[in-house]
């Protein structure tokens, strides 16, 4: 009689990066981009399940103006999660929900770009 012998291996959540690429249309005021700005910088504490974040704005340098594959965009936002549930649970967040109200006001059409990967570390 043979036995067969199975391994069960848990494996572990691994953290996600979410990092999305978008610009403001032309028309949008200073007042509008501020608030596009602290909406962004609230979400972390509206929503626990963001770990670590980062915003940036373009600084409109020449090479990222005039790059013969396209223009830069003007707003990069990333956040990392403990595994892809919570990005899941971030992304359907009520205060992130709030927030693409608002964006959708002023983001400039077709701009925007966004990807949700694994991160793996390597040293």
């Amino acid at each position: 009689m043979a036995f067969q012998i199975t391994r069960i291996v848990a494996t572990a959540a691994k953290p996600v990066k979410h990092v999305v690429l978008f610009s403001l249309k032309k028309e949008a005021t200073k007042a509008q981009r501020k608030q596009i700005q602290q909406g962004l910088l609230a979400l972390p504490d509206k929503i626990p399940e963001i770990q670590d974040y980062e915003l940036g704005i373009d600084l409109l340098l020449k090479g990222g103006q005039n790059h013969p594959a396209g223009k830069n965009r003007g707003i990069c936002w990333s956040a990392s999660f403990k595994c892809q549930k919570d990005y899941e649970t971030y992304d359907a967040s009520d205060a992130h929900k709030e927030f693409l109200a608002l964006l959708k006001t002023v983001v400039e059409p077709g701009t925007r770009s966004a990807i949700q990967y694994e991160i793996s570390k390597t040293k």
